[in-house]
């Protein structure tokens, strides 16, 4: 769910930046569905909670989350610094 949001902003902000291209909004939600494909799966701990035993897949989310950010700041009514 959390990758899914942040993938929301990614993507209109990619959008609006291209003044409204679907091609190239299409082309980079393939790259990500094709780049998702050649990572591994994350390994589970057998505890309780139920997160990745490496950090790789927390760190691309934290960047997602980041990236996601950065491109709401810069959309038309986000906040600039």
């Amino acid at each position: 769910v959390l990758e899914v949001m942040a993938l929301s902003v990614v993507f209109a902000w990619l959008y609006l930046r291209t003044k409204g291209s679907l091609l190239l909004v299409t082309l980079f939600h393939s790259a990500i569905n094709a780049t998702l494909l050649t990572l591994p799966a994350p390994k589970l701990l057998s505890s309780m909670l139920p997160l990745p035993a490496d950090f790789a897949p927390w760190l691309s989310l934290g960047l997602l989350w980041m990236t996601a950010v950065y491109c709401a700041r810069q959309m038309p009514g986000g906040r600039e610094r």
